[in-house]
Formats: structure tokens, C-alpha cells, sequence
């Protein structure tokens, strides 16, 4: 296990040269790294925009910057890149920074997809839906007013599947992208969300309105 800031070029140029050290190669790279700052642009302080673009645009910009010359040299590699349905669509959350970092992850990611193809680099972004993890129960919980249990209910009934997804899902996905399996795959955005993207929720009217 190698541990690093993900936000510091040396720190990532020293986990990328160790991790050349132990496997000789660096074949594929995942890109997964997040955080959720409620607020938007009336509410958001300058410094909890720049820790979102930091942490969900910046680390990812910093790991492909060091990895890519490896991949380079050797003529391949495979790079997943972990993004949300929240850099395509607008929802309700407020949480500005992490919709906009993450969209800026996302055209990163084909960026770097069409520029490295012919080197036989490939990128794709894995947008996520409402999944279970224990770095949503610990950032989402706190805020909500009615507790862990009314905030998981919500949620699992508002994925079309009834439940959220699981690590698992993301995992499998962002391992069959990585694969020999997927070599054609490149520059796309794979919604791993159970279809939550396509949901289109009624508004609510009240009586007399």
C-alpha cells in the first residue's frame, strides 16, 4: 500500500515512481477520488471551491501527468476514471463544486482518450449514481435531519432498481473497462446508476397552486 496527498505533485511523482519500482510497469491507472461540499455560489466559500477542484479535478490531473509517460513508452494502458451522473445533470443537492470539478473530470478524461489513443492509451469515465458507501454514510448522514435510516430509505427509493448501488458495482465496472475485454472502449462515459440518469422525477403541485 503506498500512501500520498493526492493534491501534491511531489508526493504523487514519488507514489508513481514507487509503484514503477514494485511492478516494473504501470498498466492501468484509477482515478478515485471525492468529496461532497454542500453550498452553492452564493453560500460556497472560495476555499471550499478550490479543496473540490483540488481533490476531484486536480489529483486526477496530477496522477495522468506522471503516469501517461510510462503508459507512453510502453505503447499501452488502461485509465478509469470515477465521475458521477452529478457532472451531467443538475439535481438538487447544491453542492456546486462537486458538479462542476466532476464535469471537469469527465472532459479531462475524453481529453486525454482522443490525445493518447494511437499510443494505445485508452481513458473512460465511470459515471456513478446514489451508491451505499461508507464515504457517503459518513458525509451525507450528519447533514440530514432525520438520521442515517430516513436518509438511506430516501435514497433506495429513489433509484428505478429500489436499492442503491454498491462498491461492488463500481468496482466490476471500472475492472471490465480496465480489461483486454473493453479494448475498443475509449473516450466514453459508462453510467454505473441502475438508469437513475434517465429518471425523470414529476414535479409536485400543491393544492390551490
Amino acid at each position: 500500500m503506498i500512501e500520498a496527498d493526492v493534491c501534491s505533485e511531489p508526493a504523487i511523482r514519488e507514489a508513481v515512481s514507487r509503484a514503477q519500482e514494485v511492478n516494473g510497469s504501470i498498466d492501468i491507472l484509477v482515478n478515485n477520488v471525492g468529496v461532497v461540499i454542500q453550498g452553492g455560489p452564493e453560500e460556497l466559500s472560495v476555499e471550499d471551491w478550490d479543496r473540490s477542484f483540488a481533490l476531484n479535478a486536480r489529483s486526477a490531473f496530477l496522477a495522468l501527468k506522471h503516469v501517461l509517460p510510462i503508459m507512453s513508452r510502453a505503447g499501452r494502458g488502461a485509465i478509469v476514471q470515477v465521475s458521477s451522473i452529478a457532472s451531467t445533470r443538475a439535481g438538487v443537492s447544491g453542492a456546486c463544486a462537486y458538479h462542476a470539478s466532476k464535469a471537469a473530470l469527465n472532459a479531462l478524461g475524453m481529453t486525454v482518450a482522443m490525445h493518447y489513443a494511437a499510443r494505445g492509451i485508452r481513458c473512460n469515465n465511470i459515471l456513478l449514481g446514489l451508491m451505499d458507501t461508507a464515504l457517503v454514510r459518513e458525509q451525507l448522514a450528519g447533514a440530514h435531519a432525520q438520521g442515517l435510516d430516513h436518509l438511506l430509505k430516501t435514497r433506495n427509493a429513489t433509484c428505478p432498481p429500489g436499492a442503491m448501488g454498491s462498491p461492488w458495482d463500481a468496482a466490476e465496472a471500472a475492472a471490465f473497462l480496465a480489461s483486454d475485454a473493453a479494448r475498443y472502449i475509449n473516450g466514453t462515459d459508462i453510467f454505473v446508476d441502475g438508469g437513475l440518469h434517465n429518471q425523470i422525477v414529476a414535479p409536485v403541485f400543491k393544492s390551490g397552486a
